[in-house]
């Protein structure tokens, strides 16, 4: 509803309500659009910093997101443009972390204490990072609490797709370091299945019907 009007109306009257409901309109469309062209231009900005900054990064990256889109169509509770986004900015924090760190984390070399601190401190630099960016919000805290429990998720999040969204999020970064490390597709879904208190079955299962075709029949 863009204006009331009464009877008896006038045909200027009527003529000019149309005309500034149609005003009205395309301001609305371009002011829309312009967010939406803003908002992707911001996360391309981002990824393309991390491209810069670590190329190792940027590739666990790619292998993330083409795994979490499709991974998501089996979630129908999952918002697949925020878990899209969210698979695209996980790794943001590293901006912050030497990229000969990152390098011996994806491998699974052995760190020091205070480098796996520094590692689980990056969710929260990339929360913040990302809060700064309108309409994010539940994307920034999806990427803040990747690596929790699912018990302790959801106790902090604020929807219970944002549970499954986090969730899903854990087990393709799972997935893919475990990749990275060596481990064939069938090993690293049968470590997950065996840590159901870490991992959601539901989470699992729609990463093993993504990768199911590539697994060897036993």
């Amino acid at each position: 509803i863009f204006r009331f009007l009464n009877k008896p109306c006038s045909t200027d009257v009527l003529a000019l309500a149309i005309e500034s409901a149609q005003q009205s309109r395309r301001t609305a469309m371009a002011e829309r659009t312009l967010l939406s062209e803003t908002l992707n231009g911001s996360i391309a900005l981002l990824t393309e910093v991390l491209e810069i900054l670590s190329p190792v990064v940027f590739g666990q990256i790619s292998q993330l997101r083409q795994l979490v889109e499709k991974a998501s169509a089996a979630l129908p509770a999952v918002n697949s443009w925020e878990i899209r986004t969210a698979s695209m900015l996980a790794y943001l924090g590293f901006i912050a972390i030497d990229h000969r760190l990152a390098e011996r984390y994806f491998k699974g070399s052995t760190l020091l204490q205070s480098e796996v601190q520094e590692i689980h401190n990056s969710t929260g630099i990339a929360a913040r990072l990302i809060n700064r960016i309108p309409r994010l919000r539940h994307v920034a805290q999806i990427v803040r609490y990747q690596n929790e429990l699912p018990h302790l998720m959801a106790t902090r999040l604020d929807r219970e797709e944002d549970v499954c969204a986090a969730n899903l999020l854990k087990c393709a970064l799972e997935f893919t370091r475990q990749k990275t490390r060596g481990a064939c597709e069938r090993i690293a879904i049968r470590s997950m299945e065996e840590r159901p208190h870490e991992f959601l079955p539901s989470s699992v299962m729609a990463i093993s019907e993504v990768v199911g075709s590539e697994l060897p029949m036993t």
